[in-house]
């Protein structure tokens, strides 16, 4: 992969308004996910462009992943969220384990899933 330069608070929200992604945008502050890139910015530092475009793939992706599975539950919540890993806690609703685990083999590779489990 080509060297890229490191990132000024310019360039990110550059980057951020072509591709649409607003709501990555709103979680670089001094609470959102990438409070730590909020730190670094305001500091006048550059982020590392490899870091923050990982970072922004990774955080686009889990939001499509949850915004395509939200609907199918009556209660959907997040209840933790940390680098590439949710925790997510759904109602039973009338879906089996099994049907479960089948209906996210079947996305995974659109959403760029690596690993997940399911518990009842």
């Amino acid at each position: 992969m080509e060297d890229l330069e490191d990132f000024n608070h310019a360039d990110i929200y550059k980057i951020l308004e072509e591709l649409g992604h607003d709501d990555i945008e709103a979680e670089i502050g001094p609470l959102g996910i990438g409070a730590e890139f909020h730190k670094v910015l305001t500091e006048g530092q550059r982020i590392n462009a490899h870091e923050f475009l990982r970072w922004q793939f990774t955080e686009t992706q889990g939001n499509n992943a949850i915004d395509f599975l939200e609907p199918m539950f009556e209660r959907f919540d997040v209840l933790e969220h940390y680098g590439n890993s949710w925790k997510l806690k759904v109602s039973r609703d009338e879906y089996s384990i099994g049907y479960l685990f089948g209906k996210l083999e079947e996305v995974k590779g659109k959403f760029d899933i690596s690993e997940y489990s399911i518990t009842q």
